[in-house]
């Protein structure tokens, strides 16, 4: 049965690689009355290509969704971090084939013992570097840092430790090979931090927002501005260091449904584009919105 609003799916399943099928449904109301035929469909049926990067993992391995955690770099090669659950500890695998077999490269200090953590997040440099962010959990939280440079994993070194909690990093790059780091901190603060030095050394921590906020990502621009998005209270947020610091911060779009999970990209044209979920107050189903 389908009620008004709703939507139902069909797996077909027995189909035969390489054979076209022709789609058409059509619905009866509950007197048996027909609706009219939908427009038809042509689909070919082919052979899911899907590979294992890690096998043995935690239900939150590639958790949160406000930062990249897979990447690519100019010769094709990907890279995806993911927690393994011995630990837990992040993993980084790679591949040179489009993801049909993966690697998992060795050496990361996040693998090692002493440095248990999860939520990690990668960017791609211009010089084709690594660079990986991730939480440590320890008396207090760390945001800590460290990149591959083709051969090797640097030192981590420690953006920030708090003892009230701090999560979900997210990175980004500018033409430079600047590092821009957003995190949020507790579930008061959105902070950033930037190293125009490839990590050696980082600026002090700003705040973006204060308040309550979750979810940040960023995203930098062709003039090497950053932009940052964030939820709070059931609204998506958008902020800028177009200002002397970041900028006051304003909603996207002002709704009464609940927005959240956000996630910014520049176009190369340098469009911003912001993807985000919302559900309606009344707990109906999610929906995936864009905002340009």
């Amino acid at each position: 049965n389908v009620m008004p609003g709703t939507s139902v799916q069909q797996q077909l399943t027995g189909l035969t690689p390489g054979t076209q099928y022709f789609l058409r449904a059509w619905t009866f109301d509950e007197y048996g009355f027909q609706a009219y035929v939908s427009y038809g469909a042509t689909a070919t049926a082919s052979v899911d290509q899907n590979t294992s990067v890690l096998v043995s993992v935690p239900t939150r391995a590639t958790l949160y969704g406000n930062a990249r955690r897979l990447v690519r770099d100019s010769t094709g090669k990907l890279y995806a971090a993911t927690l393994r659950n011995t630990g837990p500890l992040i993993t980084v695998s790679s591949s040179t084939d489009d993801g049909a077999t993966w690697q998992r490269m060795t050496g990361a200090p996040s693998e090692t013992a002493l440095d248990t953590g999860h939520q990690p997040a990668l960017a791609i440099g211009s010089n084709d570097n690594v660079y990986m962010v991730w939480v440590r959990d320890d008396l207090n939280d760390f945001v800590r840092f460290s990149s591959f440079t083709g051969t090797s994993w640097s030192q981590a070194s420690d953006l920030a430790d708090d003892f009230t909690g701090l999560s979900k990093p997210a990175i980004a790059l500018d033409s430079y090979n600047g590092l821009h780091v957003v995190w949020q901190r507790g579930v008061t603060d959105i902070r950033y931090s930037s190293s125009s030095d490839r990590g050696a050394t980082w600026s002090a921590e700003q705040v973006i927002f204060t308040g309550s906020a979750a979810d940040p990502s960023i995203a930098v621009d062709r003039n090497n501005l950053p932009h940052g998005v964030f939820a709070s209270g059931g609204d998506v947020f958008y902020s800028s260091r177009a200002c002397s610091g970041w900028c006051t911060a304003v909603k996207i779009d002002d709704t009464a449904n609940a927005q959240e999970v956000p996630q910014i990209s520049v176009a190369p044209g340098g469009n911003l584009h912001v993807v985000f979920r919302e559900r309606e107050p009344a707990l109906g189903p999610y929906q995936l919105r864009h905002a340009e």
